[in-house]
């Protein structure tokens, strides 16, 4: 039977390992509207109209989506549980007269004639088997004039949380199985330093490190433009990195055009990508794509090394040691918090103290706001 991205080990592990947890409702909700706002979607709009989402996981984001009343709300997920868990949040602390509907389906089986004037993906297309496959199919239910929302990851973005795969491979004994209690213990002082984070250290460590994903892509910003009509419009971006001095009167008729712009000023900016403690000036697309290159590399090689002993274990430090040379003088900190990676890696995790590597995380995640064209008279 064909492993199926995210949904095998999501049911070996349960609902919860997709939870999160919500402190504040207001500054979550807060942070929910200036999401949407950034991505070309004022929240008001959405009082009566139809969304459709795809992998809500225990429905969380959904649940500030469902408060802003949209006539009806239709939720797909191919874990059972993981559906029911956003059936349960909704129903209990959901607003009064939405409609709602929960389809147990995976992405790519999923049909209705229905069109909806919101469709959201987050987190559910990066590290499927055809990402832009996936994201095509899922713009098919959107009407014309509306919007999508879904989110990217690219190599360089969530280079901070490949490299701690290393951490896990000297916490893994020879029969492949992870000591997840040390592992958890040698990470845990990492999350420390997160701010925002609303998931266990168990439950990220479980999705992000121990999940196998050696069957799915990663999906960057530059792979879902690459692969998308050029009628579709941009709505927004999160992180806002585009400079756009266009006038309004001075659009292009070809869509094609604006996207390699955002095209080309992501791969100048994959340093800010690279670590979220810092913004930098933009640099040269040759560097940002340098950059994603060897990430990619580095990914393609830590999701099928399984021990120490592997020989692509040599090219994964060589590679590392090269990405940390080239931002040395641009963004030092990045630099030097992988070396300590490095070096805290080979001698074991003995070193007593960390500076630099426990506070380096990129910004792993982006999203994107698309608008379907009107069809043309």
């Amino acid at each position: 039977m064909e492993s199926r991205p995210y949904l095998d080990f999501y049911a070996q592990q349960g609902a919860a390992l997709v939870s999160r947890e919500i402190g504040d409702r207001r500054a979550f909700f807060r942070a929910r509207a200036s999401l949407f706002v950034s991505l070309g979607i004022a929240p008001g709009l959405l009082d009566g109209k139809s969304v459709l989402e795809f992998g809500p996981g225990t429905g969380h984001n959904a649940l500030f989506t469902d408060s802003l009343r949209p006539r009806r709300f239709v939720l797909v997920d191919g874990d059972e549980k993981i559906l029911q868990a956003s059936c349960e949040r909704l129903k209990n602390e959901g607003a009064r007269g939405v409609e709602r509907e929960f389809v147990c389906a995976f992405f790519d089986d999923y049909s209705t004639d229905e069109r909806f004037d919101i469709v959201i993906a987050e987190a559910c297309i990066p590290n499927q088997v055809k990402p832009s496959e996936t994201l095509n199919k899922m713009l098919q239910f959107l009407k014309p004039g509306g919007v999508m929302i879904f989110t990217t990851v690219s190599a360089a973005s969530w280079l901070s949380e490949i490299t701690r795969r290393l951490v896990k491979l000297r916490c893994t004994n020879a029969k492949g199985i992870v000591d997840l209690n040390l592992l958890i213990s040698k990470l845990e002082p990492h999350f420390k330093t997160l701010k925002g984070m609303a998931r266990q250290p168990r439950e990220w460590i479980l999705d992000n490190l121990v999940q196998p994903l050696d069957g799915g892509r990663l999906f960057s910003i530059p792979n879902a433009l690459e692969g998308l009509a050029s009628e579709y419009l941009v709505s927004g971006l999160s992180p806002m990195f585009l400079r756009d001095w266009r006038w309004y009167k001075e659009n292009p008729e070809d869509g094609t055009v604006i996207h390699n712009e955002i095209i080309d000023q992501y791969y100048a900016n994959v340093i800010n990508f690279l670590d979220r403690r810092s913004i930098h000036k933009s640099h040269s697309r040759e560097l940002g794509e340098r950059l994603e290159a060897i990430s990619a590399m580095i990914w393609d090689d830590m999701r099928g090394i399984d021990d120490i002993e592997d020989q692509r274990l040599g090219f994964v430090i060589e590679n590392l040691h090269e990405i940390a040379s080239l931002v040395s003088t641009a963004a030092p900190a990045t630099s030097s918090s992988i070396e300590e990676a490095i070096k805290w890696f080979q001698t074991g995790l003995h070193e007593d103290e960390l500076f630099h590597f426990p506070d380096w995380w990129g910004r792993g995640q982006q999203h994107v706001g698309l608008v379907k064209p009107f069809a043309s008279h």
